[in-house]
C-alpha cells in the first residue's frame, strides 16, 4: 500500500468511527428524550463530534434517523434469525414456527428496550410521510422479515394448521404492529422492578400470543 492510499485508508476509518459514534449517541438520545424532541447539538456532543460534522455525513435530522433505523433493523434481523434457528424444527407446522416466533417478543422486551421504543417513536415521527424503500435500507430488512412470516403463514394454511381464510400479508402488519407497540408500552410504563412486574409483562404477552394463535388456527 502507497503512502497515499494507507492516507486515505486512515481518513476513511476515522469517518466511519465517527459516524458510528454519531449513530450510537442518536440511539441513546432518541431512547431518553423521544426522536422528536431530540437535538442534533445534544446528539454531536454526546458523540464528541461537531455540530458541523453531523451535517457533513448526514443531510438533516430525518436522513440520521433512518441511518439509525438501519442500523437497528440490521442488528435485529440477526437476533431474529438467532433465535428462530435454535428452537424450530424443519417439521414443526406453520402455526408453531409463528408461536416460536412471536415468542422473540419476550426477548426483547428483557433486553431490548431501546429498540421498541425507537420502533414506536419511528412510526409517529414519520406518520404523515409515505417512505420509499431503497437498496440497503431498513424497509428492505424489514420486508425480509415479513417474507419469512408470510412463507411460514403458508406453510401453516398448506399443512392444515392455519385457517385458509386469513391472508399471510394482513396477520403480519396486524401482529408486528401490536405486538411492538403492546410490548414497549408495557415495558415503558411498568417500573419492573420486582419479580411480580415481570410476571404480570410476561403474562400480558404470553395471551397476546395465545389470542393470536388460537385466532388463526384452524
Amino acid at each position: 500500500m502507497t503512502l497515499k492510499e494507507n492516507y486515505l485508508n486512515e481518513i476513511s476509518q476515522l469517518k466511519n468511527e465517527r459516524i458510528e459514534r454519531v449513530v450510537e449517541a442518536a440511539k441513546l438520545e432518541f431512547f431518553e428524550s423521544g426522536i422528536k424532541n431530540s437535538k442534533l447539538r445534544v446528539i454531536a456532543k454526546r458523540a464528541k463530534v461537531g455540530e458541523a460534522s453531523i451535517y457533513r455525513y448526514f443531510k438533516d435530522k430525518d436522513d440520521l434517523i433512518k441511518i439509525v433505523a438501519f442500523s437497528y433493523w440490521q442488528t435485529h434481523a440477526n437476533l431474529f434469525d438467532d433465535y428462530y434457528y435454535g428452537r424450530v424444527v424443519n417439521n414443526d407446522t406453520g402455526i408453531k414456527k409463528i408461536e416460536v416466533s412471536l415468542n422473540i417478543f419476550h426477548h426483547l422486551h428483557k433486553n431490548h428496550k431501546d429498540f421498541l421504543k425507537f420502533v414506536e417513536d419511528f412510526d409517529n415521527y414519520f406518520a404523515n410521510e409515505v417512505l420509499i424503500p431503497s437498496e440497503n435500507s431498513f424497509q428492505e430488512i424489514i420486508y425480509g422479515l415479513k417474507r419469512r412470516f408470510v412463507t411460514m403463514f403458508s406453510e401453516g394454511v398448506n399443512d392444515g394448521s392455519i385457517n385458509p381464510e386469513f391472508n399471510g400479508d394482513d396477520m403480519f402488519c396486524f401482529i408486528s404492529q401490536v405486538m411492538v407497540s403492546t410490548t414497549q408500552k408495557l415495558s415503558a410504563r411498568i417500573g419492573l422492578v420486582n419479580e411480580v412486574d415481570q410476571e404480570y409483562v410476561t403474562k400480558c404477552i404470553d395471551n397476546l400470543i395465545n389470542m393470536f394463535i388460537k385466532y388463526v388456527k384452524k
